[in-house]
């Protein structure tokens, strides 16, 4: 029998904390992470840092390198969503690495905002 910690890896789940400035989302994650992540493989991103790696690699004709990457780890922590604004083609870029991901290998997600705000990170509400 898997542990709860195993057990949220192997299921490939998903989680998103939000809550205002300096509630802890970020604290919490990271504990979550430490968690779960004990003999498997995981990565923490800022996200616009995430986002400018998405668009750096675009440019250079790499597309897809980083997703296919990410789709090796148990899991991914994505830190600060909506936080920072970056472009509408950013935006695109990271809601079609977080569809790829989010069935593929465990998300944790921080944000501040309410999921009725999140088309303000994606760019068109169809994609949120």
């Amino acid at each position: 029998m898997n542990s709860p910690p195993a057990g949220f890896l192997d299921a490939k789940r998903n989680a998103i904390f939000i809550g205002g400035t300096g509630t802890g989302k970020t604290h919490l994650c990271i504990a979550v992470a430490s968690a779960v992540i004990r003999a498997r493989v995981g990565r923490f991103f800022n996200l616009v840092d995430l986002v400018n790696q998405l668009e750096q690699e675009k440019a250079a004709g790499r597309s897809g390198r980083l997703s296919e990457k990410l789709l090796r780890y148990d899991l991914i922590v994505i830190d600060e969503l909506g936080y920072l604004p970056f472009s509408q083609p950013g935006g695109q870029l990271l809601f079609h690495l977080i569809s790829k991901l989010y069935e593929n290998t465990s998300l944790l997600i921080t944000t501040n905002l309410a999921f009725a705000d999140w088309p303000q990170v994606f760019g068109e509400p169809m994609t949120s």
